[in-house]
Parts: C-alpha cells; sequence; structure tokens
C-alpha cells in the first residue's frame, strides 16, 4: 500500500528516533559472531550419515570397520536433514548429536511435566520421545546428579 492509504505505517517511518546514533544507522559489513556457528565437532553418526547419503565411506577406515559400517548401515535411514535408527521393536529413532542433548534432557526430566525421576527413567522417556545417542543413560544419570531440585530432596 501507499504511505496515503496506510496510515499507520506511514506515521510510524516518520519518526524520529533520538536514542539510535548514526553508526547504529548504517548498514555493517562485519559479522563479529560469525565464529560463532562453525562446527567445532563432528557428529557421532557423521559417517554414518555420509555413507546412507552419498555412499561415502571414510577412507581411513580399516577392512574392520568398513564391515561394520556396512552391517549397521541397514539398520539405519536418512530422512534429510536427519539420520534415524529402527530399534529392535522397530521404532524409528532420531538420532541426535551434542547441541540438542541438553535440551531434550532438560525437557524430558526439569519441565514442568517431567517430574524430576531419575536418570534410567529419565532416558527411558527420550527413548519412547523418539531420541537417541550413544551416551544416553550416562548423560542422563549426570544430568540429575546436577539437578539442584533433584539433589534437595
Amino acid at each position: 500500500k501507499k504511505g496515503v492509504e496506510n496510515v499507520v505505517a506511514d506515521h510510524l517511518s516518520r519518526l524520529d528516533n533520538a536514542t539510535i546514533t548514526a553508526k547504529e544507522k548504517s548498514i555493517t559489513e562485519e559479522f563479529p559472531d560469525e565464529r560463532l556457528f562453525a562446527i567445532s565437532q563432528r557428529p557421532w553418526f557423521a559417517n554414518m550419515a555420509n555413507f546412507k547419503a552419498s555412499n561415502v565411506v571414510p577412507r581411513e577406515y580399516t577392512w574392520q570397520q568398513k564391515k561394520k559400517l556396512f552391517r549397521d548401515a541397514k539398520h539405519y535411514w536418512w530422512d534429510d536433514p536427519y539420520l534415524y535408527k529402527e530399534g529392535t521393536d522397530g521404532v524409528m529413532i532420531r538420532c541426535v548429536s551434542g547441541a540438542e542433548v541438553r535440551s531434550i534432557m532438560w525437557h524430558c526430566h526439569s519441565s514442568d511435566y517431567g517430574g524430576h525421576h531419575s536418570g534410567n527413567r529419565t532416558a527411558v522417556k527420550i527413548l519412547h520421545c523418539g531420541f537417541l545417542w550413544p551416551t544416553l543413560f550416562h548423560d542422563c544419570n549426570q544430568f540429575v546428579r546436577n539437578c539442584d531440585k533433584c539433589q534437595r530432596t
């Protein structure tokens, strides 16, 4: 709409904000935190995801590691951008990496509906929610040991 037709937007665009400096108005070409978005560590399932997505086997793998990769690959499915593993019960579980782990543990343990259960019970809740990582039970037990509310009861 034109400014004449859209009175509110026209009025807001003409307001002068004295608190904004000339430097804040200018377009910044640099992004100081761009290094924060770099991936510092590959996910634990990166090699399996690469194999399922594009049949790439790491060159540094020994023949035993290749054999294990091929044997385990039949239990994994790649659905861009996630990797899923079929559990023994046939249920698909999403493989997650370090960035999501803490949030998932908090939601299954510390949130209002979490109930502050033990580490093993929290790990089972996470599995029921459909998430998996190699150190799931260990991480959940550590999380419960560090939970202030659980240690006070």
